[in-house]
Formats: C-alpha cells, structure tokens, sequence
C-alpha cells in the first residue's frame, strides 16, 4: 500500500496534489455514514465470520460519528 508521500509525485496517479486534509465539519456527516457503511459491507463481504453491524447500529451510526468527528 503507497502512502499519499509517495503518491504525490508518481505521474500515474491523478488529483493527489489537490487533496487537503482537514477537520470533519458538520456538512460532512452524511458523506462520512455513506463511507463507513459501503466500507463496513466490503469487510463483511470479504469475510463472513467478521461482527457485523446490527440494524441498532446502523441506526445509531451517524450519532456515533457526528461525537468522534464533529464533537
């Protein structure tokens, strides 16, 4: 796996260069749910003895992220 240091100066890989890394803001959130989720159904597809989330947890996501990153 490269790391984006390594990625910014390799001419294959586009858009690099432009990419910030900054503080989650509340406008985020949802973006942020939608990737943990498709995130958490790749593990699950790729493995299915991983814990999966429940529906509860699904529920509860966006609450969950909205303390971890917006505070």
């Amino acid at each position: 796996m490269r790391n984006a240091a390594s990625c910014k100066d390799d001419p294959g890989v586009t858009g690099v260069k432009d990419l910030k890394i900054r503080k989650a803001e509340p406008s985020d959130l949802d973006k942020i749910v939608e990737m943990q989720l498709s995130l958490q159904e790749h593990l699950e597809n790729s493995n299915p003895s991983i814990w999966r989330y429940t529906r509860e947890k699904k529920e509860l996501l966006k609450q969950d992220l909205e303390k971890q990153f917006i505070g």
